[in-house]
């Protein structure tokens, strides 16, 4: 039987709740964007369906960096400036570590629009909605399912070869909502760890 890990939660003036596993410092920090939880629940909607939150607080998934899971509690989508001054926020807590961004649906949109932030190291966006226009240097990972009901594959597709800072696209058999299987197989781990 595997432990169950304790996450700290960290409130924050920028409309974000944040759980944070792995609290220790190290030069990465990984930061999972996720709108505001499922059903507009926040942090709590983190563990209403199996996804990262899950997986790591049941000691299913490791990571050795610290991995924060940011809920954005106001409004609908991320702000740029707003999001950009919580991650320099979070990053010094840790003291200043380049971020590794990864954003699923709606985060997946507030992980494109902040991807030019100095402080960000990497994106992997996860079955989200593309940005119009997109121009970064920012290595960029594309997860995306096959059958997703909200943004076709073959316009992801498109997005994926006319974008230069796309590094990787990998095509995922599964909806929208095959976020649990993507986290569990940590490709997109892989690829950051591999690539930056």
């Amino acid at each position: 039987m595997v432990a169950l890990v304790k996450a700290e939660r960290i409130e924050s003036k920028f409309g974000i709740e944040t759980l944070v596993f792995n609290g220790a410092k190290t030069e990465r920090l990984f930061v999972y964007l996720h709108g505001s939880g499922e059903f507009g629940k926040g942090v709590e909607g983190q563990f209403e369906y199996p996804g990262f939150a899950t997986l790591l607080s049941d000691g299913v998934l490791e990571i050795p960096h610290p991995f924060a899971i940011a809920c954005c509690v106001i409004g609908e989508n991320w702000e740029k400036e707003m999001l950009s001054n919580y991650l320099k926020k979070l990053s010094a807590r840790f003291d200043n570590p380049k971020i590794d961004l990864l954003g699923y649906s709606r985060g997946g949109e507030g992980a494109y629009r902040i991807a030019d932030s100095p402080h960000v190291n990497s994106v992997t966006v996860i079955n989200s909605r593309l940005p119009k226009p997109y121009c970064t240097d920012t290595p960029l990972h594309v997860i995306h399912a096959v059958d997703d009901q909200i943004t076709p594959i073959d316009s992801v597709r498109a997005f994926s070869r006319h974008v230069e800072s796309v590094s990787k696209l990998t095509e995922w058999q599964g909806d929208h909502y095959c976020i649990e299987p993507i986290a569990r197989s940590k490709v997109w781990f892989n690829w950051i760890m591999e690539s930056t």
